[in-house]
């Protein structure tokens, strides 16, 4: 789960900070965030952290592909970032765990 979490967190970092030229590569992104958030708030529900199963399932629903929620360009361009930056921790600390 380590690489997928870092690869996506990557895909919004880029995606906050210079931004994609088609619709199809944000559809992409929204799908790839979305489906993300969803094992990682599963993970963290299986081990009962219920505030990053929380944090986890609002990513979700706030990058769902279905019904899209519409932000002016530099709100999306923030949450991409904030996002980016949760992915990325959560990645390092799931791989510290599995570590020990």
């Amino acid at each position: 789960m380590f690489i997928p979490t870092l690869i996506v967190s990557l895909f919004l970092l880029y995606a906050g900070l210079e931004g994609f030229h088609s619709k199809g590569m944000y559809t992409l992104l929204r799908i790839s965030v979305c489906a993300i958030s969803v094992m990682t708030a599963f993970k963290y529900y299986e081990k009962e952290q219920q505030t990053l199963t929380w944090i986890f399932v609002v990513i979700a629903v706030i990058f769902n592909p279905f019904v899209e929620i519409h932000f002016y360009r530099r709100t999306w361009e923030n949450i991409d970032v904030i996002t980016a930056i949760i992915f990325a921790v959560s990645a390092y600390f799931t791989k510290q765990e599995n570590r020990s």
